[in-house]
């Protein structure tokens, strides 16, 4: 005979509904009984912030996106574990992972949406043919998934409504930028004089006290002004520092109400096996007083996770399992993948020590070969069930 499941106060429920860590969990507790689950329904928004470590989701491989997909896989960092999650939505697509439990799917469709893995929600997002700036040929649509899109992130905006969803999109030969929300009919292009040229297109975006910022090639940063009469346009906000070195990638990060660039050094060389690999991390942090950057020689309690997802930072003191002082890193070179050499690509995936100034490999035995894939990358994501 199962054991009752003892009669408490929902707002007792909640309280321990608050201090549950981990998405699987909450998948647990909210299974005890129909009061727990409207607890946890309840508590939804002092859960979901990102008090958990990220899950990374695994590469989907050409095979996968038949009607005998096993799933697409989730690694767990907390658990050390993987999971299958059949995903109808993201099968065949490439895709780009968040910090709000979104990810940003785009099909062989040239349909775009954004899909909730665990709750199975999926909103839309306008088609690729919305884009202002299309190319003059018209190539494959396997050619403008793999290709077209460089990069898409969920961002959280506030408004008169509460926060507001906004995906940033960097697309075609120029980086050019355009926005759109859940339920828009075309993406909308962010007007820049920065834009076109090799040392002048975007690499990263990042939302900071409720600003919308942009970084390019050089460290250059923008900030994109959306509220106003006018469509949305970008300026030149301040310049890279001076002493930044060269790098392969870029990416921005908002801390704790400020504003870091974390500079990733490559080594090249044809002779290794896999082509490149990350050599080591700069991090910099912005002065919104003086417009400028400072070195940072460590990030104190402070983990970034940075790659082909929007790029995010987590206290150890409050994420089970978040180790400080450290960045985690995947590989994002999508453009260097080699798919007539199978270790080519995929590989580039760490944990940079700050104060020692070395790389250590994450625990991923168990995935198998759910790091390479021909049309999409590795991928962040804070996972939510809401």
């Amino acid at each position: 005979m199962a054991a009752e499941v003892p009669e408490l106060n929902l707002d007792v429920i909640g309280e321990i509904v608050k201090r549950i860590d981990t998405v699987e969990d909450l998948v647990v507790v909210s299974r005890v009984c129909p009061s727990w689950r409207l607890a946890a329904i309840k508590e939804k928004k002092n859960w979901v912030s990102g008090r958990q470590l990220p899950w990374l989701v695994l590469a989907e491989t050409e095979g996968e996106d038949d009607s005998k997909s096993r799933g697409r896989g989730f690694f767990s960092l907390y658990k050390n574990k993987r999971y299958n999650i059949d995903v109808p939505g993201l099968r065949g697509c490439r895709i780009w992972g968040s910090n709000h439990g979104w990810i940003v799917a785009f099909g062989l469709d040239l349909q775009i949406h954004l899909v909730n893995p665990l709750s199975g929600s999926k909103l839309s997002l306008p088609p690729q043919s919305t884009f202002k700036n299309q190319p003059k040929c018209h190539p494959s649509p396997q050619w403008y998934r793999d290709v077209f899109i460089h990069k898409a992130l969920v961002l959280k905006r506030p408004s008169l409504s509460g926060e507001q969803l906004v995906v940033a999109a960097w697309y075609g030969g120029c980086h050019f930028l355009a926005i759109a929300r859940p339920g828009d009919e075309t993406w909308t292009e962010v007007e820049s004089v920065y834009q076109c040229g090799p040392s002048r297109i975007i690499r990263d975006v990042a939302c900071c006290n409720g600003q919308i910022f942009a970084l390019g090639s050089c460290g250059t940063l923008v900030l994109c002004e959306f509220d106003g009469p006018y469509p949305p346009n970008s300026i030149i906000f301040a310049p890279p520092p001076a002493d930044i070195k060269l790098a392969n990638k870029l990416y921005l990060v908002e801390s704790m109400g400020d504003l870091l660039m974390v500079v990733r050094v490559m080594d090249w060389d044809d002779d290794y096996n896999c082509g490149y690999e990350t050599s080591y991390f700069d991090v910099h942090k912005f002065n919104f007083k003086t417009k400028e950057w400072t070195e940072l020689e460590n990030l104190g309690d402070m983990a970034l996770f940075v790659g082909d997802s929007y790029s995010m930072s987590l206290s150890s003191t409050e994420v089970a399992g978040c180790v400080g002082n450290r960045i985690y890193f995947t590989d994002d070179n999508f453009d260097q993948w080699d798919s007539e050499r199978e270790s080519y690509g995929g590989h580039d995936i760490g944990v940079f020590d700050m104060e020692e100034c070395t790389i250590h490999a994450l625990p991923l035995d168990c995935i198998g070969d759910g790091l390479r894939s021909a049309f999409s990358c590795p991928v962040w994501l804070v996972p939510s069930l809401f």
